[in-house]
């Protein structure tokens, strides 16, 4: 589980120089394309102006119950809305939005070698046309990424061991 506090990042230039004070985190070309974009549209699914606490949580397609080369759609349709429960609070999955992504790679410094996790997300276009999905990697020569994956379009498919970022939002007990 990653707590998270959205709408302290207020532009792609204070994300950068964040992470360039954090060392060994870059951000990759496609990545930077879509977030000045973004916040040239002054979208604030990437750049809050008010803070939000968030809990995020990682589910492999396989946790979800789906099988290898599963549609980025069913992957989205079998998570959104599945209740899980954690140190006894019981929560449903929703979608992140970029926000999400960008204080993470901030805050999750830590994060092991090798591992790969995607934002569960409305995907977003980059310049060139396709959909991308935002996605923090700690890869094999030890630099993290702020990275894109080209699985943006619903019908992309992804292996069982993929691993999705989701926020989770406690469900209120009805009377």
């Amino acid at each position: 589980m990653f707590p998270v506090t959205i709408g302290q990042i207020e532009s792609p230039n204070s994300f950068r120089h964040t992470l360039d004070l954090l060392g060994a985190t870059e951000v990759t070309s496609k990545a930077n394309d879509i977030l000045d974009r973004g916040f040239q549209a002054e979208s604030a699914h990437f750049f809050h102006s008010s803070c939000q606490n968030d809990l995020l949580a990682d589910v492999s397609v396989e946790e979800l119950g789906l099988f290898d080369n599963s549609m980025y759609e069913e992957i989205l349709a079998t998570g959104v809305g599945r209740e899980v429960v954690w140190e006894g609070t019981r929560y449903e999955l929703s979608k992140v939005v970029p926000a999400h992504l960008l204080a993470l790679r901030v805050k999750y410094i830590s994060q092991p070698k090798n591992e790969w996790l995607r934002g569960a997300m409305d995907g977003v276009e980059h310049p060139m046309g396709n959909m991308m999905l935002f996605r923090l990697v700690h890869g094999k020569n030890g630099v993290m990424y702020f990275d894109t994956d080209d699985g943006g379009d619903l019908d992309d498919p992804f292996d069982d061991h993929v691993r999705f970022l989701w926020r989770l939002v406690p469900v209120v007990p009805t009377a």
